[in-house]
């Protein structure tokens, strides 16, 4: 066996009796050959590679029943029939196909097809004459019509045009007798077919994001229809027909322009989850309280000023959304609510702790943001189950301590108030794991904190905080710490010792500016993010460069004349932001940085290395690739000029050249002590141009300045011959 047939071999397991090969998230830019020796292949899977071709050795595989090959950039199929009679699941999705391929009208087996997130513009006739094909998706494409289907298909179950182009849906569609579910969300469709009644199966049925201006009468006349999507459309009445659906479990309304809903909605008996957000409904009717087996009801962003006692009977909600509307108190009867484990009700203009929220034992998720309440009621301490509360962007001036008894708490959010300390008996909220506090005015690093051992994230941003306590370190489970826009003077080192820690934000977009960053930031070895952004940094410490799991760092609104060469060592990162510093010139290691797929921003610098059209691409070989020949240009025009000078220049003018450069004196100083006498001299022109570009990091200005600089100490031939040379050399770069 070769080794390539082994290393495949090693990758293939069974599972009931199916061979199965894994070869997803490798790279790879073609299958192997060898991958269709494999006796007894019934899977394969090649997604999340960079493939794009599928080649001919896959009609090798007789015996392949699954395909997998999606997020590739599959261009092309095998264009002659493959007869892969077994073939019953072929996923190409997320690809590049402008069309479906026909060489698939052989694969008489297939029972699912997935050509979703393609460019392909036309549906082939063959694709609803599969004798067995149950699932036909071709979401996201560019697709405007159907084919004609001539006669009924009896196997296909379920349809995804979802994202296409269609403005009208061909009759044809209703020869799908045994459709299940329908999906044409996401297109420009104005009405449906008269026939489509005859669709007795379907079951699912999604028009959100379309343009219809009223609910198609036809949808009335499926009987069999558990959910109905007509969400982000224009529609501005729920007719009373309605009622006739009444197998309907989810009815999605939300985005429309509808102001009343009708009393038939009452006669849903088996409707669990209703969704009305977004429409500018004023009243909900009464009869909704019939709805014995509603589950979750979304009413947000309406205009409701109140919330009807009547619907308080459905006792089984579980999720109830009153977000944006003006509902500024709760009826008694709300408390019949036994169940209820989510309530939102942001953005009401609630100045008052409607206090029955405290008698839902059920309670898990309680969101309040957004309103203008200063207190909570003493009795919220009451909801054991609690998981997680919301109260940003409200008026609170002291930190209600009724909070402190919510034992099961693991999310606090208070940011935007006006907090300025924490009690101590926050020490009792043990289950909390997130903690924000943006944007209130804490001045002082609330020392309770610091024995929240169980904490994991920590948002602090937009206080007045100057200092960390040293006992920071004892958040051992904290991987997340937002200390932006404080007044630290100079970096808190006490973040660097933090053990766990894995996102570090400390971007001063509006605090305190950061000159420096301490070396002990290299002691943050689990470090993923750091935000370092909108600063005045010039430099970063070399031990940046420990930070081997850094995946994004961002930079950018800095003073960065240079990319630290700490960053260069950062060979797992996914985002490098430079935006808006002071940086001319790339350096060519640009290119190394995480590969091919960075996510690199460089722009609204003063780029002359590589030009700032090259630089707006963000693509990091395009660019590395630039700088490396623009490097060798310049090695080799610097070589010339050590040449032109090297036999020419005393020891005064050698002092003078190189300060010019901006070579230190100490370097000059040391080159001069090595290289004595004027039988040396000529090796110490060499030196200085390796110290100028040691320090100097690129031939920045280097041809302009020697010019200049030979012409004022004299060397008026030296100097025209270095001009010449810049001549030259701008002609070819031409």
């Amino acid at each position: 066996m070769t080794e390539a047939k082994q290393k495949l071999s090693d990758e293939c397991y069974t599972s009931n009796g199916t061979v199965c090969l894994n070869l997803s998230n490798r790279g790879l830019k073609k299958i192997p050959a060898k991958a269709f020796d494999i006796k007894k292949l019934g899977f394969l899977c090649v997604s999340d590679n960079e493939l794009h071709s599928i080649s001919d050795f896959l009609e090798a595989a007789k015996g392949l029943k699954y395909f997998v090959a999606n997020n590739n950039r599959i261009e092309s199929f095998p264009k002659s029939s493959i007869n892969l009679y077994q073939l019953t699941c072929l996923d190409l999705s997320f690809n590049r196909l402008r069309e479906v391929p026909g060489s698939l009208e052989s694969c008489k087996s297939l029972k699912f097809l997935n050509l979703c997130s393609n460019s392909i513009t036309e549906i082939p006739d063959f694709c609803f004459s599969f004798r067995r094909l149950e699932v036909l998706s071709l979401g996201s494409n560019r697709i405007k019509c159907l084919p004609e289907i001539g006669s009924k298909n009896w196997t296909l179950k379920s349809l995804v045009l979802e994202s296409n182009c269609f403005t009208e849906l061909s009759g044809s569609v209703c020869n799908l007798v045994a459709l299940q579910s329908l999906r044409l969300n996401g297109n420009s469709l104005t009405s449906l077919p008269r026939q489509l009644d005859s669709l007795e199966q379907l079951q699912i049925l999604r028009l959100d994001n379309n343009k219809f201006e009223f609910m198609p009468c036809q949808i009335f006349d499926l009987e069999s229809l558990v959910e109905l999507g007509l969400s982000h459309n224009q529609i501005n009445e729920v007719p009373e027909e309605i009622a006739k659906l009444a197998r309907l479990d989810i009815l999605n309304l939300s985005f429309n322009n509808i102001e009343e809903l009708p009393n038939e909605i009452g006669y849903l008996s088996e409707l669990k989850n209703l969704n009305a957000e977004g429409n500018p409904l004023q009243l909900i009717p009464t009869s909704l309280a019939r709805l014995g087996c509603l589950l979750e009801l979304n009413l947000g962003k309406a205009d409701l000023t109140e919330f009807d006692e009547n619907f308080c009977f459905c006792s089984n909600l579980r999720v109830l959304n009153l977000a944006s509307n003006g509902i500024l108190f709760l009826p008694l009867e709300f408390s019949n609510l036994k169940i209820l484990s989510i309530l939102d009700l942001s953005s009401n203009g609630l100045e008052i702790f409607p206090e029955i929220i405290a008698t839902l034992p059920a309670l898990e998720v309680l969101l309040l943001g957004d309103n203008r309440l200063t207190d909570v009621s003493d009795e919220l301490g009451r909801l054991k189950r609690l998981k997680q509360l919301t109260l940003e962007n409200n008026d609170f001036e002291e930190f209600p301590q009724s909070l402190c008894e919510l034992e099961s708490l693991q999310v606090l959010n208070l940011t935007g108030n006006r907090l300025a300390n924490l009690p101590d008996d926050f020490k009792k909220l043990r289950q909390l794991r997130i903690l924000q506090l943006p944007g209130n005015a804490i001045e002082e690093f609330p020392d309770v904190l610091c024995r929240m051992k169980q904490l994991e994230q920590l948002d602090l941003a937009g206080n007045r905080i100057a200092q960390l306590p040293e006992d920071l370190k004892q958040l051992t489970c904290l991987e997340s710490l937002n200390l932006s826009n404080n007044n630290f003077s100079d970096f808190p080192t006490e973040v660097c010792v933090v053990p766990a820690l894995r996102q570090l934000r400390l971007h001063q977009g509006s605090g305190k500016k950061l000159l420096q960053i301490h070396e002990d930031i290299g002691c943050l070895d689990l470090l993923t993010h750091l935000d370092l952004s909108d600063n005045e940094l010039t430099s970063l410490p070399e031990t940046l460069g420990r930070l081997t799991q850094l995946r994004d760092l961002l930079l950018q609104n800095n003073r960065l004349k240079v990319v630290p060469d700490a960053v260069r060592q950062l060979k797992s990162l996914n985002t490098l932001k430079l935006e808006n510093n002071l940086i001319a010139y790339l350096p060519r290691s640009i290119e190394e940085l995480g590969g091919q797929s960075v996510n690199f921003n460089a722009e609204g610098n003063p780029s002359k290395v590589p030009p700032a059209e090259i630089v707006f691409g963000g693509e990091v070989k395009p660019i590395g690739a630039f700088v490396h020949k623009y490097d060798e240009r310049e090695q080799s025009l610097v070589k010339r000029m050590i040449e032109a000078i090297q036999y020419r220049i005393d020891k005064a003018d050698f002092r003078h050249l190189f300060r010019k450069l901006g070579v230190s004196e100490d370097r000059m100083t040391a080159i001069e002590n090595e290289f004595k006498g004027k039988e040396k001299s000529k090796e110490r022109i060499p030196q200085g141009f390796l110290a100028w570009q040691e320090e100097k990091s690129h031939f920045s200005n280097f041809r302009r300045i020697n010019s200049n600089s030979a012409h004022l100490i004299g060397l008026t031939k030296m100097s025209a011959e270095l001009r010449s040379q810049k001549a030259v050399t701008d002609m070819i770069r031409l």
